[in-house]
Parts: C-alpha cells; structure tokens; sequence
C-alpha cells in the first residue's frame, strides 16, 4: 500500500466528505481531454482535499479532470473505488461508530443502499461479471480472521465461503461468474487459490512452497500474473491456468530503502483489456514508477519518472490511456494523471493540495 495513513486488509482507516452533489472543482480543459477517445466514461476516485485532513471522500470526473463532482456524504474508507461492470453502481465501505457498513450508490451519487452493517473489518468488494453478485472480506473472531463473504448484488443471501481457521483475502471473480480466486495465508505462507461461490472445490493453483499475492486474471482467463512475496524482493510472475506452468516476469529491486509497501520489488499487475501487455508498479529506479511490458515479460520499459510516486495504474476501456496518480508537484498533494499508453502526454487531472489517489474508470 502507500505511506498516505491507509489501509491494509486489517487496519482500516475513513474519512469524511463533503455534501453529496457539490461541484468542488472546475478546470479549463486541458489538452489530453481532445486525445482521450472513449468519451463515455467517467473516472472516480478518493480524495482528501485537505493535505493535513484525515478525511477522505469519493469524487467522480470526467477524463479531461472536469466537472468534479462528490459522489457521497459519508466517510469513506482509502481504499479504490469499485464500479460495477455496466458503470451503473459503486462499492464503498464506510465508518459507523465502532463499526464498518458497506454500501451501494449509484454513479450519480443517488439511491445510496445499505448492504452490510455492523462488521469489525469490511473491504475488498469485488462485483460478479454480471453484477448481480458481490464477493468481500469481513473478519471473525477475537482474533479478526479475515473471511470471504459472498452475497447478492441487493445484499440478500449472504454467506461466508472460506474457513475462519486461516486468513483469506483479495477475492476476484474468475470470468464464468461462478468461482472465485483469493489469497489465503496457511501457516505464515500466503498461495493463491480458487473457490467455487458456493464454497465448494477449495483449491491452491499457485505453486506450493513459495509466496504468492496480487493475483491478477488475463482478459481470456488463460493466464494469471501473480506477485512474490516472503523475504526476497517482490516479483511479478506469469502462471498459465491450463498448465501450470510458472515464469518469472520481473527481476528488480530497489537500490535504496523506501517506505511503503512493497518497499524493494514490483507490484500491482494490471492487464490492459487487449490482454497483450501488463502495467505495474516497480521500486526499480528507488521509489514507486509505472511500467509496462508484455504479457510474456519483453518490451518492458519504464513509463513515469518523478522522485517521489507514481503508483496506481488503470487503463481505459481502448487501452490508449492509462491513469495513475502521483505527488511530483511538491506543491500539491497527490494527484491524479493521465497520459498516453507509452507514457507520453503525462497531464495531472485534479489539481488540489491534499491527495487524490486510486483511479478507477466508470464506462457509461
């Protein structure tokens, strides 16, 4: 995760927002909005427009950084954003008292819904490919044993999937809509492993004795990029579902100690949706950069370059863009950007002093 005061899957932070509705930025358009080609999408993100706030809120723009718009009023926790598939409704999780509750809201910022109420620790959401499911973590126990939950899309029908003898997290939908991929830590070594939704057919599909986290599905479902841990540098690896056979993606570690996790390797593996190349966070060059290579490793190269962080990848529906955010302006918070696939065009979109962080496109 970042330095920013947020969250892991057991220390959950939130914060508080501005009114539901209220425009709290409007930009001239900068000259990437003319390039951006797919106009029918929206980016949200979370934002504490107070760099010494603790508060963070939920704001949607358009993708030239326009027409900034506080999507809900209550406290939300730094964590990304997740829209469903068909950009009608979005997954946040809040603060209540002593509790968590996770909610739905439209794009608009109307018809807010109570899901889940009254958890020690809730996060992760992730919607079905159909959007009428809703897979999450909660914890049980004294000793908050994080679990996989699944429930329907209304919050009806749910159920907990996993054993709450061992900490399972990180729950994908694979692309049938009927299984799930997580990460579970047994004795000390977190694997990767797969799960009917009905909490049937368990199995590990990482290779054993070694860690593995961060899974991340090709658009076919053929193959999966899976992150390293344990106590080498973490790297980026290439599994093929059908085979199991393994490959190694990454080879780089920091020459300096930077706060932040991972502090040394590479993380963060984003499939563009053509499924050819893979964008990533590196420690390479010392501090968190944005790379991008193919899917079989090559062509790797290095897209950002400022002193400080650049971290968050997410691309456009095309695959002509990708945006991120960064705190290079020592003048402002971080913000969020956007900029041509091969990293060229590099334009910050928000503009304020505290930070923006966590893009995540809604396609209309």
């Amino acid at each position: 995760m970042k330095s920013y005061t947020c969250i892991t899957l057991l220390i959950l932070f939130f914060t508080a927002c501005d009114k539901k509705g209220d425009l709290i930025n409007t930009i001239p358009q900068p000259p990437l909005q003319a390039l951006f080609t797919d106009e029918n999408s929206a980016v949200l993100f979370i934002s504490r427009r107070d760099l010494n706030s603790a508060d963070w809120t939920m704001v949607r723009m358009t993708p030239g950084g326009e027409e900034q718009v506080i999507v809900t009023d209550q406290l939300v926790r730094c964590a990304p954003p997740v829209p469903s598939h068909d950009g009608k409704s979005i997954l946040y999780t809040v603060y209540e008292g002593t509790k968590y509750s996770l909610y739905k809201v439209n794009a608009t910022g109307d018809n807010k819904q109570l899901l889940i109420s009254g958890e020690d620790a809730c996060g992760g959401a992730q919607w079905s490919p159909d959007d009428t499911q809703i897979a999450f973590v909660t914890t049980v126990s004294d000793d908050f044993t994080p679990v996989i939950n699944i429930m329907n899309s209304d919050g009806s029908d749910r159920k907990v999937i996993t054993g709450t003898n061992v900490s399972s997290y990180q729950p994908q939908w694979f692309h049938d809509g009927k299984r799930i991929y997580f990460t579970e830590v047994t004795n000390y070594q977190p694997g990767v492993y797969s799960i009917h939704a009905d909490g049937t057919n368990k199995k590990r599909i990482s290779p054993a004795n070694k860690s593995f986290g961060g899974a991340a599905l090709s658009p076919d479902g053929s193959l999966m990029a899976l992150v390293s841990g344990g106590n080498e540098p973490a790297q980026l690896h290439m599994l093929n579902l059908s085979t199991g056979a393994i490959k190694q993606l990454t080879f780089s570690s920091s020459p300096i100690a930077f706060p932040g996790y991972p502090r040394d390797g590479n993380s963060n593996p984003v499939w563009s949706p053509g499924g050819d190349k893979i964008a990533y966070v590196s420690f390479a060059n010392g501090s968190p950069d944005i790379f991008v290579m193919n899917a079989d490793g090559s062509g790797n190269k290095r897209l950002t370059d400022s002193p400080i962080r650049d971290e968050d990848p997410y691309w456009s529906k095309d695959g002509n863009f990708i945006f991120f955010s960064s705190n290079r302006d020592l003048n402002m918070g971080a913000e969020i950007y956007s900029m041509r696939a091969d990293g060229s065009n590099q334009t910050p979109l928000t503009h304020w002093t505290g930070d923006d962080i966590y893009p995540a496109l809604i396609h209309k």
